[in-house]
């Protein structure tokens, strides 16, 4: 269940660990198992609801927005590529020139809609 949701050191361990210390069970016990599970199936549940009602209020948002907003939103994707190449660029410096052409290459791409 950790697998398939993501962000397992982040949230479903420590939801896990605090669900075992609520409960007062021995962690590593049969118990300890089953209030871990149960607890990480609340979290996944809490955070797919939280979640989708960020999706319903996001798109009702983004309806409201002027058209000029909405095309600056092109610019996004482009900043994001960015920081992701300075930050891995920082880490590995010979594979940063494949980085660079697919940031070019969607830069382009953007700009010439292609």
């Amino acid at each position: 269940m950790a697998f398939l949701t993501g962000n397992i050191s982040n949230l479903r361990v420590p939801t896990a660990a605090v669900s075992q210390k609520v409960a007062g069970v021995e962690p590593g016990s049969k118990e300890g198992v089953i209030v871990a599970t149960l607890g990480m199936a609340v979290s996944v549940i809490v955070n797919i609801v939280i979640l989708a009602l960020g999706v319903f209020a996001g798109t009702t948002i983004l309806a409201k927005l002027s058209p000029e907003v909405m095309a600056a939103f092109n610019y996004l994707l482009l900043s994001l590529f960015g920081a992701i190449f300075v930050q891995f660029a920082l880490m590995k410096l010979n594979i940063a020139h494949i980085a660079l052409a697919l940031g070019l290459g969607l830069t382009l791409a953007v700009k010439y809609r292609v």
